[in-house]
């Protein structure tokens, strides 16, 4: 019999396919899944014709009358063998398309006798090579050799034959012995025991899921070069004071003719002594201690990062005397903020606090010793005649600079005292204080008194929700072991009857990473009860790296806004 080559277009002549022929092992038909259920496609052949030589018939008549595992494979494709012999036809369709797999018989085929000899033909494996030798030498389509075993393969290699190996992903799974077996039926057992109790599902919520991630920066101590160099632009900037030379006398005329003498007078020895001496040193002193220290009071980070985690009895049973337990370890902490506590402390975004860069200030420089001043009139207003009186120069009245200005201190102190006591408008003070006395006996009266008017005092008054107390709810989670305000390791909630397909819980908490450098924490969310034989986990790792900042940029702030 003569094989011939032969081509088929699936789309168009760009696309061909070569008709593939293997001779098929028995491994094929007993250690393989299914024939219909093999990844054909993985062979790029179309169609793909499986050849049934005479050993591998004889393999299967014998294998059909064991008692073994391969028994039933056996039987099904000597069935399938037999339905071919009855219809009187040599092929038999596998699969029909995508590839085509067709079952052809060809157990008339001899082995090639001139490697008889260097082949034993009594055993099946050689007469399998023997027989690929024959068809290719026939000069038709190249024939490969089916097989997983490494002896035929090895023959035919040998022999300069086409075979392929079957990959292992084609085995069916190993054949489980007694004690295998009686493990499977006592799972399955217990599956059937399992879909009879709570089931608890959970994820966590937010774009993180089960994994957060932050970068601390650690600010690198400033150098001594860094320091000095700043240094020298502060006194750039702020330079200390020489020269107190006195600056002559000056004259300054008024619009009603008066003309003044400025004189000036310089300061004491003393003062500028401690100005140059101690006061301006100390000031570059507090400076360059600041800058040394600003690697430990540079920036703050707010690493405590809120975990919203979803969980639900989703199974057939409640979930009795349940506990949600929550364990941290390296590096990180669980923490349940007190009640007091300001709601937008926690970040409710499943997100990282912002990094708040530096909010130190340099020291600012030390004023210069001033200068005293005196003002002495050479020259008197001339004196204004005739005409109705219509003004008056308050200048002639006697009163001195210091006395208007305490006048006017006076009068702006008076407004200021009205807007505080009166911030209605009221015309008059002491309406608004009269007022303000009565309402003080309105507060008095709940401390002076026995009656129940006591509900009105506000320093003793507690909120009513406190003094009731409010029954157990059996289906409510309650914390315990749980301390609020407190970092802890671990901590958890109570119910006493979890239902089932309720509405889903939502348990919120804060992570805090501990110390300062690398963290690779993990927290574990566990749910234990009553009824419930495998304990729900749920991990979330929590991850810190840190890396270096300079403090170039922020040191020349500090210096550009001093």
């Amino acid at each position: 019999m003569r094989f011939t080559l032969s081509w088929g277009s699936r789309v168009g002549l760009a696309d061909m396919t070569q008709e593939l022929h293997l001779i098929a092992d028995t491994n094929i038909f007993f250690e393989c899944k299914n024939l219909e259920d093999l990844p054909w496609q993985d062979l790029d052949g179309d169609p793909v014709v499986i050849l049934l030589t005479k050993p591998v018939l004889d393999e299967i008549d014998k294998h059909k009358r064991s008692n073994g595992r391969t028994r039933d494979r056996a039987l099904k494709i000597f069935t399938r063998v037999r339905t071919m012999i009855k219809d009187e036809v040599d092929e038999g369709i596998i699969r029909l398309a995508s590839p085509q797999v067709i079952l052809r018989l060809l157990s008339n085929t001899t082995p090639d006798p001139t490697l008889d000899g260097a082949l034993d033909y009594t055993k099946n494996d050689d007469r399998l090579v023997g027989i690929l030798s024959t068809l290719n030498s026939e000069g038709g389509a190249p024939v490969q050799l089916l097989t997983h075993d490494t002896g035929p393969a090895s023959s035919a290699k040998g022999f300069g034959l086409p075979c392929y190996l079957i990959p292992d992903q084609w085995l069916r799974p190993p054949q489980q012995t007694k004690d295998q077996k009686a493990i499977s039926e006592l799972k399955e057992e217990l599956d059937k025991y399992k879909t009879q109790e709570p089931k608890i599902t959970g994820t966590v919520m937010g774009p993180q899921k089960n994994t957060f991630s932050i970068t601390r920066q650690r600010e690198t101590p400033l150098t001594a070069t860094q320091i000095d160099a700043a240094l020298k632009a502060l006194e750039a900037k702020h330079p200390m004071r020489i020269n107190f030379d006195v600056t002559p006398p000056k004259k300054k005329g008024h619009f009603s003719g008066r003309i003044d003498e400025i004189s000036f007078g310089a300061p004491s020895q003393e003062e500028v002594e401690t100005y140059q001496e101690s006061s301006y040193p100390k000031w570059l002193g507090a400076c360059r201690r600041v800058m040394e220290g600003m690697h430990e009071q540079g920036s703050v980070h707010s690493e405590r990062i809120s975990v919203k985690i979803k969980l639900r009895n989703e199974g057939t049973r409640p979930a009795l005397n349940a506990y949600v337990d929550f364990r941290c370890e390296g590096g990180c902490l669980i923490y349940r903020p007190s009640q007091d506590e300001d709601a937008q402390e926690a970040d409710t975004s499943n997100t990282v606090g912002a990094v708040q860069h530096l909010t130190t200030r340099l020291p600012l420089p030390p004023e210069a010793p001033k200068f005293t001043q005196s003002v002495k009139t050479v020259l008197e207003a001339p004196a204004k005649t005739g005409g109705a009186l219509k003004g008056i120069d308050i200048a002639t009245l006697g009163i001195g600079n210091a006395a208007m200005k305490h006048l006017d201190a006076l009068g702006t102190n008076q407004r200021q005292l009205e807007q505080a006591i009166n911030p209605f408008g009221s015309s008059s003070m002491l309406s608004a204080i009269d007022k303000l006395g009565s309402f003080n006996q309105v507060l008095k009266m709940g401390s002076n008194s026995s009656s129940p008017s006591r509900l009105y005092d506000f320093h003793t008054i507690e909120p009513i929700a406190s003094m009731v107390s409010k029954p157990h709810d059996p289906e409510g989670f309650y914390y315990k072991h749980w301390r609020e305000g407190e970092p802890l390791e671990s901590g958890g909630l109570t119910c006493d009857r979890w239902r089932h397909h309720s509405e889903t819980e939502i348990f919120e908490l804060q992570v805090i990473m501990t110390g300062s450098e690398t963290v690779n924490g993990v927290m574990t969310c566990s749910v234990h009860a009553e009824n419930l034989t495998d304990p729900f986990e749920l991990k979330v790792a929590f991850k810190r790296r840190v890396e270096e900042r300079d403090l170039q940029e922020d040191l020349n702030f500090l210096v550009e806004n001093c």
